[in-house]
Order: structure tokens, then C-alpha cells, then sequence
């Protein structure tokens, strides 16, 4: 791996493979001293990044990008069906407290 080269690496390419855990570990492990301890754009010109040619990296961001909306949408339903749930719980609470169950 080498630091990115701009005009070989998509950006959003580049913006998930910033998310991963090597990359945020290679950038946690990147020291200032001890009163900084964010990262600078020098730490990202100098991160590793392994990459396919563009079209290789397109079509990653396009499955990833997929995904994230698979997941969005899944999430919306979990958190639908949670909301129902708190309801009835709270539905039912209220009956076996007014002694209708």
C-alpha cells in the first residue's frame, strides 16, 4: 500500500476506505504530541490505500453505497416495529392496571 494518489483513487472510494478499521487505526496510531491528537490533512495525504483501477472502485462504492441504503431501510423497520412494541407494551400495562386482563 501507498499513500493515495488523487488522480488514481475515487473519492468516495476513498471516503469508505477512510471508515475502515485499518485505516482508523493507522490514523489513531499517527502521533502530535501530547496536546494534539486529531489528524491533519498531512496524515491523510499520507495514508495507506489500497485500491482496484477506477472502475474496480466504482463498482465497490456502487455495492457499498447499496448496502448503506439496504441498511437505512432495514433499520427503519426494526425501529417501526420497536415503536409498535413499546405501544402494546404500554397498551397492555394499562389494562392489567385498569384490571381488564
Amino acid at each position: 500500500m501507498v499513500p493515495a494518489d488523487a488522480s488514481k483513487v475515487d473519492p468516495y472510494y476513498l471516503a469508505y476506505w477512510i471508515a475502515t478499521r485499518n485505516s482508523q487505526d493507522w490514523l489513531t496510531g499517527v502521533k502530535k504530541g501530547a496536546a494534539y491528537t486529531g489528524i491533519n490533512i498531512e496524515d491523510l495525504r499520507n495514508l495507506p490505500v489500497s485500491h482496484p483501477d477506477k472502475h474496480g472502485q466504482k463498482t465497490i462504492v456502487q455495492k457499498l453505497d447499496a448496502l448503506a441504503a439496504e441498511t437505512r431501510r432495514l433499520e427503519a423497520i426494526c425501529q417501526r416495529k420497536l415503536d409498535a412494541l413499546a405501544e402494546l407494551k404500554q397498551s397492555l400495562f394499562q389494562r392489567a392496571f385498569a384490571g381488564e386482563l
